[in-house]
Order: structure tokens, then C-alpha cells, then sequence
């Protein structure tokens, strides 16, 4: 009985391995060729158009020290000093 079940593994262990590897081959020539054919269109003098999905909107990039927070309000006026559009009417 314990035969049985190592062998029926076996078997799944080679045919999952077999599918993974063809699928690995497929995703790679379908890669190859669209590279392959990418490389034709720069070579006849096209330019490539990137899709609207594929573009990312980045924010500024930061300085070295800055950090990602809200830039901090500025210091409110002092209280002694009237505001003058209460003052205004």
C-alpha cells in the first residue's frame, strides 16, 4: 500500500513538474518573440506607444533627509497682535 501511494506522488510530483516547465517555456517565448518584435519596430524607426496602464504617476522625488509627511503648517500669528479684518468693520 505504501507503494502505491509513493508512485501515485511520484507521478504527481513529475506531472506538475512537467506542466510547470512548459508553461515556464511558453511565458518565455512569448517574452522572446515580443521583445524580438519590439526590437524589429526600433530598428525600422518606430517609436513605441506605452499603454495607459502601464504609466505610472510618480510623485516628486525626495531629497536625501526629507521625509514623506505634510509639509508643517506655518507658526500662527501671535495673539497680541490684532487681526485686522476683525478690526475692519
Amino acid at each position: 500500500m505504501v507503494e502505491y501511494a509513493l508512485i501515485a506522488l511520484f507521478a504527481l510530483v513529475t506531472i506538475t513538474t512537467g506542466l510547470a516547465l512548459v508553461d515556464c517555456w511558453l511565458r518565455g517565448k512569448h517574452a522572446f518573440l515580443t521583445i524580438a518584435r519590439e526590437r524589429s519596430l526600433l530598428n525600422a524607426g518606430f517609436v513605441p506607444v506605452v499603454k495607459a496602464k502601464e504609466t505610472r504617476l510618480r510623485g516628486r522625488a525626495l531629497r536625501t533627509g526629507q521625509s514623506r509627511r505634510l509639509p508643517e503648517r506655518r507658526a500662527m500669528r501671535p495673539r497680541s497682535e490684532p487681526v485686522p479684518a476683525l478690526f475692519a468693520a
